[in-house]
């Protein structure tokens, strides 16, 4: 492989005329599935926003079929973290969940008070 005698500039002009043409034709493709796709592969990824692809959603596919599969795509992924945080990371901090091995603790003497509260026929005077 040779190396070319003058680096490649980077523009941000450049990547989103890049990125509007691959999503598009991705969405022209794959339909609205491949934006629920999107989206779930957004919302699982910390800290990338997918308030980009809700525009977009709404822009290709029009404001009912985008805001569906949008939707769908966010539902999708907030079902997936949570399966993932109920069995797989809970069986990594099962040590360090019980309340109940320290029975005189200020936070399980709230809980147990605001448990029987609740449990009460007028609960509202728990509040």
């Amino acid at each position: 492989a040779t190396i070319p005698d003058e680096p490649r500039s980077f523009s941000v002009k450049g990547l989103v005329s890049g990125l509007n043409s691959t999503v598009t034709s991705m969405a022209e493709r794959g339909g609205p599935l491949s934006l629920s796709l999107a989206v779930f592969i957004a919302d699982i990824v910390p800290f990338f926003p997918s308030q980009p692809l809700a525009i977009l959603a709404g822009a290709v596919f029009g404001f009912t079929t985008g805001l569906l599969f949008f939707e769908l795509g966010q539902a999708l992924a907030v079902s997936f973290c949570i399966l993932v945080g109920r069995f797989v990371l809970s069986r990594r901090t099962k040590g360090y969940q019980s309340i109940d091995a320290d029975e005189d603790s200020k936070l399980a003497q709230v809980l147990e008070e605001l448990t029987s509260g609740l449990n009460l026929a007028d609960c509202w005077k728990v509040f």
